[in-house]
């Protein structure tokens, strides 16, 4: 009997002995595959943390990598620069092209590249004084920034211009709407400079008369003050 018991003793520590070690097992597999998991996170989020910035970047409208930034500016990239922003090429010259933008007509001087010049010319009706606008130009030029206007009096014609140096097509590219809205500001506030040198000119005009009618009527009182007898 006390052979049975033993016997049987021993059978359970072995039993216990196989459930410790299979259980010691099972932790260490889990273990693993905890550290498993927590490494496959860390790289999903610095995936993400990767295209996070990536997409940042494209929101922005360009790329760190755009290799377009370094691209030297040719007169042929001018010309894929203007169809990249939708501008219809008109005219294509060896040094200039020429490009509509809403119905009107723009010049891009190219002889001197990098250098370029970006303008729009208006001729000029009657209706408008020459002298006037010159004056306008004059005024206005120094309260816009970097696009300036001109008048020639002689063609009776009017221009804004902007002067850049762009040695890179990508930046070029990217700033062209900028350019031509900087033009429009600039030949807006020279005519809003001449409608108000105009309507100040006009009051002048209007206001002379009536002083030598009164300069008139002054000397006549006092030539018939002088012919009168004492």
């Amino acid at each position: 009997m006390e052979l049975a018991f033993a016997i049987i003793g021993i059978g359970l520590i072995v039993v216990m002995i196989i459930l410790y070690l299979e259980a010691r097992r099972d932790v260490k597999d889990y273990r693993e595959q905890v550290n498993s998991l927590r490494k496959n996170i860390d790289r999903l989020n610095s995936n993400k943390s990767d295209l996070e910035t990536e997409l940042s970047e494209l929101r922005r409208g360009r790329s760190l990598s755009d290799p377009a930034t370094t691209w030297v500016l040719t007169q042929d990239l001018v010309g894929d620069a203007l169809k990249y922003n939708g501008y219809q090429v008109e005219q294509k010259e060896k040094d200039f092209y020429t490009f509509i933008v809403n119905e009107e007509r723009y010049i891009a001087l190219l002889g001197r590249l990098p250098f370029v010049q970006l303008r729009i010319t208006f001729s000029l009706g009657d209706e408008w004084d020459m002298e006037i606008l010159k004056k306008a130009a004059a005024v206005s030029n120094p309260q816009t920034f970097m696009s300036k206007v001109s008048v020639d009096v002689e063609d009776r014609s009017f221009m804004a211009f902007i002067d850049l140096y762009e040695p890179a097509y990508g930046h070029f590219r990217d700033c062209l709407p900028a350019y031509l809205k900087a033009l429009d500001a600039a030949r807006i506030n020279a005519c809003e400079t001449y409608d108000k040198l105009k309507e100040e000119s006009k009051k002048e005009q209007e206001t002379e008369p009536k002083e030598n009618e009164l300069y008139s009527q002054v000397l006549n009182d006092k030539s018939l003050k002088s012919t009168m007898p004492s």
